[in-house]
């Protein structure tokens, strides 16, 4: 893990470099800078035991032999991935991580959004719900530039997300991302209009039996329940097979 937080704050200070000279440039006000912190959430697949090459035959080494080693981590005979527990930790206070798409352990990252000189509110929190797939609309609303329908007489698919920049000015302005389909080696789940429904079927790490046969469905209430803390799924059984229903119906068009 300190390898990894190391990585972070080397990242951490060449973005910062690379700002610096964006105003020193004397383009701060024209550059607008989007930070997504994360791979759709922390990855929770380096094992129990942790993926870091201190291993024979599949076994860890005890840890008088990793010692002897750790001055070595880091570098190119290590696949330097810290253990599960970790992976669980960073995700808090979600459930779950990386490759469980049925919680947001394992969709959701931190988005940091900069714009000098046009975002009043420095500092200020947005909460509406947003997909990777806003992130284009954005830019092309900010540039003032009209997606094209057509290019070289050949038609372009629509782009599927909705722009950010209602909410810059308005904390409170309602989400215009109403709906997302989430799915990943059998782990599903379905947002719509602040309710989430999610199967999770897998785990990230190792277990004898492989994957195993889907979970049963589980349901939150976003606008209340940031943190996926309490299951809805017995209390409003309509509104969890309405989802189920979306999923699927989703889930042909994917296909």
């Amino acid at each position: 893990m300190e390898v990894y937080a190391a990585f972070l704050a080397q990242t951490d200070y060449e973005v910062g470099r690379m700002l610096a000279a964006i105003k020193a440039a004397g383009h701060n006000e024209d550059t607008a800078v989007f930070y997504i912190v994360g791979d759709n959430g922390a990855s929770a697949e380096g094992g129990l035991d942790g993926r870091d090459g201190f291993t024979v035959q599949g076994k860890p080494q005890p840890i008088e032999e990793r010692e002897q080693h750790a001055d070595e981590l880091g570098g190119e005979y290590f696949t330097n991935h810290y253990a599960t527990a970790w992976g669980w930790s960073m995700n808090s206070p979600f459930q779950w991580a990386k490759e469980i798409a049925s919680h947001l352990g394992g969709t959701r990252d931190p988005l940091i959004v900069s714009w000098p000189g046009h975002i009043k509110d420095e500092g200020g929190l947005r909460s509406q719900f947003s997909f990777v797939t806003d992130i284009a609309p954005t830019l092309y609303e900010l540039a003032g530039v009209h997606f094209p329908e057509q290019v070289d007489g050949v038609k372009q698919l629509p782009l599927e997300g909705s722009s950010l920049v209602f909410s810059f000015d308005d904390a409170q302005a309602p989400s215009r991302h109403n709906q997302q389909y989430f799915e990943m080696v059998g782990n599903r789940g379905i947002y719509q209009d602040g309710w989430w429904a999610g199967s999770r079927q897998g785990v990230p790490w190792a277990v004898p039996g492989g994957r195993g046969e889907p979970g049963p469905w589980e349901l939150y209430n976003l606008t209340n329940d940031f943190s996926q803390a309490h299951n809805l799924a017995d209390q409003y059984p309509g509104k969890l097979k309405q989802l189920e229903d979306e999923f699927e119906t989703l889930k042909e068009t994917q296909d």
